[in-house]
């Protein structure tokens, strides 16, 4: 009875310890999945405006380079926020 105790004991342990290593390796993959959509953002709006599309208004503005920065800049920062408050960072 007591070995089969122990056994029982154990088997709970091991279940607890892979239990919390696997809520570790989700809360990393949530943290790597945020840094890659952070770094994705301003991937594709560099994408977008580097097409040698001559039709986008922007293109002709004094400010359309400075703007599409800022843009970048404002997306990155917007889901840097959104994921801090969900507490993926």
């Amino acid at each position: 009875d007591q070995v089969s105790s122990f056994d029982e004991r154990l088997t709970s342990l091991i279940d607890a310890s892979v239990a919390k290593v696997t809520m570790q390796q989700n809360s990393d993959m949530r943290t790597i999945s945020a840094v890659v959509g952070m770094w994705a953002a301003p991937t594709l709006v560099a994408g977008i405006y580097g097409m040698n599309f001559d039709i986008m208004p922007e293109l002709h503005w004094a400010l359309g380079y400075p703007m599409a920065i800022v843009i970048m800049v404002l997306v990155v920062l917007g889901l840097w926020a959104w994921f801090r408050k969900n507490h993926w960072l």
